[in-house]
């Protein structure tokens, strides 16, 4: 089968488009065609082992591999068909659409993956598309966590760290829909966007810090791993609620001390991103990923999803005109900047060259 894969730790160009032994399926595991896979920060960030929350450094490296990785392949997020099935699967057939998270077994930029049939993999909506299906367990499972232990309750503030990831973006959709007036920070180049699906205010946080603006907040959810520790609570009403997406050892300590001594609350619980945490922990009212059918959650004046036109195409299609052409734009762009970097040092040599030459002449 065709995989991306990668055999040492380093820059976009690390990744290569190979012929691979196709998976078998295990026992208690199904096959799983690939038809979409999601490309996520934390898939550039294990091929470069350079992660923004450093304490993730050491126990991934022993997890991944030391000196190169244990597991080649990359994808976490994927959506695709069930080819076939392990003896002790009961609950997935052969043909079965399915889209979920391949957890640390990676996998899913290859054309087909082996995952044990309990992991969080679920039926695929009818009216989704696959690309649709690939990019909502990242975000979506994350997002639904994070806004089920907030409590929203209609009426209240929220400010989403963030808004423009995948990640913030499905937490500005859920806490709008828990009739939350929401505020999204992020770069002014996702304004428009962040408007659409449902952000009530907006801050550009490359003009002003939100916690400088003198409003306050009665929940924050912070997916921003170098932001104020301290900025966040302040700006946090009587009661109110902080949680952190990607938290610093330091963000864990004081959040407990917070917790514990203030009237404010300060969590960092992570999603598990199993079945169990989506289909049981969070209010009915927010399982739409259960359904037969996806409903989005939107308003009446944000673009419908199920409305789009399908994106789907062949997975060997998808892999090698979507990603490949991203990866080899992103090589590009880094040749480049090591052509620039070389004509500088170059330049630098002459400069030197010359004012040696004017010193003695």
């Amino acid at each position: 089968m065709k995989a991306i894969t990668y055999s040492n730790y380093g820059p976009p160009d690390v990744l290569q488009l190979r012929d691979v032994e196709k998976p078998v399926p295990k026992d208690d595991e199904v096959l799983i065609k690939v038809q979409a896979a999601e490309a996520t920060k934390s898939d550039c960030e294990m091929r470069s082992f350079k992660y923004s929350v450093k304490w993730f450094w050491l126990p991934l490296r022993i997890a991944l591999g030391v000196r190169k990785p244990k597991r080649q392949i990359l994808g976490g997020y994927f959506s695709g068909e069930i080819e076939s099935i392990g003896k002790d699967v009961a609950h997935f057939s052969a043909g079965d659409q399915v889209f979920g998270t391949a957890q640390l077994r990676l996998g899913a930029y290859g054309e087909y993956v082996a995952l044990p049939a309990s992991y969080t993999i679920v039926a695929k909506p009818s009216n989704m598309s696959f690309a649709e299906a690939a990019a909502v367990p990242l975000g979506g499972l994350n997002a639904l966590h994070f806004m089920g232990r907030a409590k929203i309750k209609a009426g209240e503030k929220v400010l989403i760290n963030g808004a423009g990831g995948s990640i913030g973006a499905y937490g500005v959709q859920i806490a709008k829909s828990m009739g939350a007036e929401v505020t999204a920070v992020d770069s002014g180049i996702k304004e428009d966007l962040l408007h659409r699906i449902g952000a009530d205010h907006f801050i550009d946080y490359t003009k002003i810090s939100f916690a400088s603006n003198g409003r306050t907040y009665d929940v924050i959810f912070d997916m921003v791993p170098g932001s104020s520790y301290t900025a966040c609570i302040k700006a946090l009403n009587p009661n109110g609620r902080y949680f952190s997406g990607n938290p610093r050892i330091s963000v864990m300590l004081r959040s407990v001390y917070t917790t514990r001594f203030t009237n404010k609350t300060a969590k960092f619980a992570f999603a598990r991103e199993t079945k169990e945490e989506l289909l049981n922990r969070l209010p009915r009212r927010f399982l739409w990923l259960n359904f037969d059918v996806f409903t989005p959650l939107v308003t009446d004046s944000t673009p419908n999803l199920s409305d789009r036109k399908p994106t789907w195409r062949s997975r060997t299609e998808y892999i090698r005109n979507d990603y490949v052409r991203h990866i080899r734009r992103q090589v590009k762009l880094y040749k480049r900047y090591k052509q620039l970097n070389a004509d500088w040092v170059s330049l630098s040599i002459e400069h030197s060259k010359l004012a040696m030459k004017l010193k003695y002449t």
